[in-house]
């Protein structure tokens, strides 16, 4: 759990920064990276993107 929905989108956006940089990763998948919140509402929304 993170104390603001500022940490948790965040943490989101560095999820997404992950997983573009994986030499593995399809970036013909289009993966999107979701921050909800406790109650399933979304708080931000990341496209992975290449890095």
């Amino acid at each position: 759990m993170f104390g603001s929905a500022d940490l948790a989108g965040q943490y989101g956006a560095r999820v997404a920064r992950d997983i573009g940089s994986d030499p593995e990763y399809d970036f013909v998948s289009g993966t999107v990276v979701v921050v909800v919140d406790g109650a399933g509402a979304e708080i931000a929304r990341y496209e992975v993107v290449s890095v």
